[in-house]
């Protein structure tokens, strides 16, 4: 029985009806969601590097490394975790060769996975060759008439490409929430950022980007801080939810202004701590400023610094006059 044949008998079971054979999605992005410990080795290496393939599948035996790539989006929460990067499919998959892998029936949905290579693997006993252009083949078709990608709803499409992709090539970068309950990358339940949402996410990957000055020009916020006006509403949010950490909760007794030398230095290890989610710490760090006012003038410096944008244009109640 072919494999996504099989596939298609599995759906049906799971939801108890029919699916229409032509239930279908349309897309233009493919994502690679990951975890935050994840995104910050991506960040270093300034690409997703390739690796072997763990879990139950059949390629775990062979020396097939591949970077996963999906057209799906869940309204309940991601599946792999927070930092998400999108790819334009068609830009990524030009001269490629498509091979049909397996459906790994034992997860929630059915995921479906397709291998997109430089290589040909025509004698393979693993590997079947995949054409998208056969409309009710599989989970993936091409419409040639429309020049349209679609998936199969209610399915997971888990595209395994056999190569490293730079980051720069990532039309945008930002967060999304993790499901409360499911992770694909972590299949046990013991996934740390279960149920972490998209807005906490972008506190902390903001903190990190900006204590280690790495600089992403398709951060989403980056894009809407250059946009000016309201494109900056979403940074000074993100500013404000991780200014919200200290106002309150810290006793601030030390004797750093926000014009002493080290200070912004300091502000960096702040922020680095928040990325690491050592709340306690940074809290405990940021007390040696004079006042919660000197911290929030050295991290709307750094904030500054980092989209590019004027001081004094990071306060919501100057965006609102405009």
């Amino acid at each position: 029985m072919p494999i996504f044949d099989e596939h298609k008998i599995r759906v049906e079971r799971h939801l108890n009806f029919d699916i229409p054979i032509d239930n279908r999605e349309e897309f233009t992005n493919v994502y690679h969601i990951t975890h935050i410990p994840a995104a910050k080795h991506i960040f270093e290496a300034d690409k997703i590097s390739a690796r072997l393939v763990y879990d139950s599948s059949k390629l775990n035996s062979e020396r097939i490394t591949v970077i996963w790539l999906s057209p799906n989006s869940w309204g309940q929460g991601s599946l792999y975790g927070n930092i998400r990067f999108t790819f334009d499919f068609n830009t990524l998959i030009a001269n490629k060769h498509y091979y049909a892998v397996e459906v790994m029936g034992e997860y929630n949905p059915d995921a479906c996975r397709i291998l997109i290579s430089d290589k040909e693997y025509e004698d393979s006993e693993l590997l079947t060759s995949y054409e998208p252009r056969n409309k009710y083949d599989g989970p993936w078709h091409f419409d040639e008439e429309t020049q349209k990608h679609y998936y199969l709803k209610g399915v997971t499409i888990e595209f395994m490409f056999e190569e490293g992709i730079s980051i720069s090539n990532s039309t945008k970068i930002d967060c999304v929430s993790h499901h409360n309950e499911y992770c694909n990358i972590t299949r046990q339940g013991n996934c740390n950022y279960l149920g972490s949402t998209a807005e906490l996410s972008e506190v902390k990957l903001t903190s990190h980007l900006i204590a280690n000055d790495i600089v992403l020009p398709n951060l989403k916020w980056y894009i809407e801080a250059q946009l000016g006006g309201f494109g900056l509403l979403h940074t000074v949010n993100i500013l404000n939810k991780t200014l919200s950490i200290f106002n309150g909760n810290v006793l601030f007794n030390g004797p750093l202004l926000s014009t002493d030398t080290g200070s912004i230095e300091l502000g960096k290890s702040i922020l680095e701590l928040i990325a690491k989610e050592n709340i306690e710490s940074a809290k405990t760090l940021s007390s040696i400023f004079v006042s919660y006012e000197a911290l929030t003038s050295v991290l709307k410096s750094l904030y500054s610094s980092y989209f590019n944008v004027d001081t004094g244009r990071l306060d919501i109640e100057v965006l609102l006059d405009l």
